[in-house]
């Protein structure tokens, strides 16, 4: 074989082996690309998770027959409330049963960092809220013969004790009369952009009767004085014996 053949046999070769060599290393190159991918869009404080955050809602079964759906801590303004502001516990109930049914209690914690406590340190559990409050109806109607019984059930968390932010959970527990309870249910908390206007209370409750400050009590009137004597009494003069006849 001649020189020029055995160069144009090893360049041959020498061209086989390098598109091997691209070829192993494109392959490593995309094995390596799909987890490093995954851990950007999956990570605890990846842009995505915080938008997923923002857009899902919790769902939980309540007993046999009551469906929560769309479970959500609702903030009226913007992306944050702060402590002494307002928030909303958002939910949509069906009722499979042909028994209505209520909500009696509804509150929601956050695990947040013991005071003065070391960073290690577990984190306790704080109440977000010092009072909830119904807006509307809590009832849930029973189920028809044609169609489950459903109910839009939103209550005040109204004063917050502890701010809130967009894209955080808190931990929801509902308690229904005859279904039962829903315990520390991991639930998003939505900022109104997200929420949307048709979803928010146009302002917050009021207090409720019993926790409305008593009128303060006037002292009673004072009895009215005598009547006076009236005036056709006054004005006769008093009687007096008749004047004697003159002697005769």
């Amino acid at each position: 074989m001649s020189a020029s053949r055995l160069q144009i046999a090893g360049s041959s070769r020498e061209a086989r082996a390098n598109r091997r060599r691209r070829f192993v290393l494109a392959s490593a190159s995309l094995g390596l690309c799909v987890p490093l991918v995954a851990g950007c869009a999956t990570g605890f404080g990846a842009p995505t998770r915080e938008a997923v955050a923002n857009l899902q809602a919790a769902s939980v079964d309540v007993g046999q027959n009551l469906k929560i759906r769309d479970l959500i801590v609702a903030l009226p303004d913007g992306q944050s409330a702060s402590k002494g502001g307002v928030a909303y516990i958002e939910f949509t109930a069906t009722n499979l049963s042909d028994q209505p049914d209520k909500l009696n209690t509804a509150t929601a914690t956050v695990d947040m960092p013991a005071s003065g406590a070391p960073a290690s340190a577990a984190p306790v559990s704080v109440d977000v809220s010092s009072q909830q409050l119904p807006v509307g109806s809590t009832d849930i109607p029973g189920k028809t013969a044609v169609a489950p019984g459903t109910a839009r059930v939103v209550v005040a968390l109204d004063p917050l004790e502890v701010p809130l932010l967009a894209g955080q959970y808190v931990l929801v527990t509902l308690t229904f009369a005859n279904s039962g309870a829903a315990q520390a249910v991991a639930t998003p908390v939505q900022g109104a952009d997200t929420v949307g206007s048709s979803f928010l209370p146009s302002a917050a409750p009021s207090l409720p009767s019993s926790e409305e400050p008593a009128p303060a009590t006037s002292a009673p009137d004072s009895p009215p004085a005598s009547a006076p004597a009236s005036d056709s009494a006054a004005s006769e003069p008093p009687s007096s014996a008749p004047a004697s006849s003159p002697a005769a």
